[in-house]
């Protein structure tokens, strides 16, 4: 759990150098506190909110699209995933039929978001637009920042996004053979990625973050391979505990003595 929300941490240091430099320390606090914030906000916002608050700058809506990297990145990880994951289950048979699991849909998903990829590391092209609505000024500028970033700049944010994805994998993996369950095929890593493609794609409408989104999708996936739902349950409730109570409780301690108390 530490090394997961430090390379978070890490990330969004990275990611906030081009318009502010941070410390280790700083982005840790950022994080966690984003974390707690996000927790009892729809979609995360708290997040947001917590991480720029932590930020110097006078005009924090600047950093608007540094985060947005910083959380889109591990987005399209687990569409990348979730993808291959789809492929290689629905080659042996296991996932039944489902209009959300249909090839077509995958296609389709896979193409939006090498889309919206390539919109993103080519942002620097909308500043040269003939026309733009002042109405629309705004978002112009949380998120023309993202013109700054080099090719080199988007790989190291998705390397330290591939890394993360792969700790909480790991951790996935273990707490279910800790339970009990075998996980001596390539269909359990499978699965555990569509857990995590389900999450990232579904919209969730739980003040409690991913909570019962995961669980849900850990059951269809993990029955469909032999695994026991008891055993999918557990995996899946502790892993929420591990990677997401235990650090919220942390930022929130961190919210609480903070000079940033306005951000509550």
């Amino acid at each position: 759990m530490p090394l997961n929300w430090l390379l978070e941490a890490l990330k969004w240091r990275f990611l906030a150098s081009k318009i502010e430099k941070i410390s280790v320390t700083t982005a840790v606090k950022g994080t966690l506190a984003g974390l707690a914030l996000g927790f009892i906000t729809p979609h995360a916002v708290g997040d947001y909110a917590a991480r720029l608050y932590y930020l110097k700058l006078k005009h924090k809506i600047e950093a608007f699209g540094a985060l947005l990297l910083t959380r889109v990145s591990m987005f399209y990880v687990s569409l990348f995933y979730g993808i291959v994951a789809f492929y290689i289950l629905n080659r042996f048979d296991t996932l039944g039929t489902s209009m959300f699991l249909d090839e077509k849909v995958m296609m389709l998903t896979a193409a939006l978001a090498v889309l919206s990829l390539a919109i993103l590391m080519n942002i620097h092209v909308l500043d040269h637009l003939p026309y733009k609505h002042p109405a629309f000024s705004w978002v112009w500028h949380s998120v023309k920042v993202l013109g700054e970033y080099t090719i080199n700049d988007f790989a190291t944010a998705f390397l330290i996004s591939f890394v993360r994805y792969s700790v909480f994998s790991l951790q996935y993996l273990l707490l279910l053979k800790y339970f009990g369950a075998d996980i001596y095929n390539v269909l359990t890593i499978s699965s555990i990625w569509m857990v995590f493609f389900v999450k990232s794609v579904f919209p969730n409408f739980s003040f409690l973050n991913d909570l019962g989104v995961r669980e849900i999708a850990s059951v269809y996936f993990f029955t469909s391979i032999g695994i026991e739902a008891s055993q999918a349950v557990l995996a899946s409730l502790t892993l929420w505990l591990i990677n997401i109570l235990t650090p919220t409780l942390l930022g929130l301690a961190v919210l609480l003595t903070s000079k940033y108390k306005k951000v509550l």
